[in-house]
């Protein structure tokens, strides 16, 4: 069985890969402002927090993978509850069960707002809505998905942005 603790451990990587991403995009918008390309300390610190990120980030996908997919054929109905209920309890999955619902509770969630504005809710969860009902996409786990798309999304900006700052040391080789 799992703990609470385990289960946040989804939200805890994401955070920290946000924050590491957020910080890499800075770092690499700071070293192309400069003047210099000798300056290189900028671009390692940044192209090393980058690798770090993206590692949290794989692991956040692993994490929700493990917590979030389907559960294993030999598990009884009981413990497929049990960890479904430890999920909602940690804020994990949500408990709507209606696209309504899921846009009111994902707006009140100040974990999500760290992410993702009230905008970019609305326009997921009506993506969402249109996506054909294929039965693999559960709606509780919509803001794991959504957490991991920003972070995905993220991490690509980041990885243009050292792209752009490599170009900019081969231009000026010294």
């Amino acid at each position: 069985m799992i703990d609470s603790g385990a289960a946040k451990s989804i939200l805890i990587k994401a955070r920290k890969s946000r924050d590491e991403l957020n910080e890499v995009i800075c770092l690499f918008k700071e070293f192309l402002s400069l003047d210099r390309s000798r300056d290189l300390t900028k671009y390692y610190l940044a192209r090393n927090l980058l690798q770090e990120g993206l590692k949290l980030l794989a692991e956040t996908i692993q994490e929700a993978k493990k917590f979030l997919g389907p559960p294993p054929e030999y598990a009884s109905v009981e413990i497929n509850l049990a960890r479904e209920q430890l999920l909602q309890v940690s804020r994990v999955i949500l408990q709507s069960r209606s696209l309504e619902d899921a846009e009111v509770e994902l707006r009140a969630d100040e974990f999500l707002k760290l992410f993702v504005n009230a905008d970019e809710i609305s326009a997921y969860l009506q993506a969402a809505g249109k996506e054909p009902a294929t039965g693999r996409r559960k709606l509780c786990n919509i803001k794991v998905r959504m957490i991991i798309d920003k972070l995905i999304s993220l991490g690509n900006e980041a990885q243009e942005w050292q792209k752009r700052s490599r170009e900019k040391i081969q231009a000026n080789p010294s």
